[in-house]
């Protein structure tokens, strides 16, 4: 089944690095890496802190071309 990228921004915009939840198949490194390094910075810098990762799941699922779509 193809994967919507309008909802993978949706979302990444409300949920942040949980969007690779959802292209789970391909995209499980950045899930776990996110995590991780979401943990650490909230430790150290709170909740601002982890704007970067914030961003780094949205601007990844923007940039995706549609042939990434067609088997995740």
């Amino acid at each position: 089944m193809k994967k919507n990228p309008k909802v993978s921004i949706i979302l990444a915009i409300i949920f942040s690095y949980w969007t690779w939840l959802y292209t789970f198949k391909k995209d499980y490194w950045k899930f776990f890496i996110a995590m991780i390094l979401n943990i650490i910075l909230w430790i150290h810098a709170g909740w601002v802190g982890t704007t970067p990762i914030w961003l780094w799941s949205l601007l990844d699922i923007m940039l995706k071309k549609d042939s990434y779509w067609d088997d995740c």
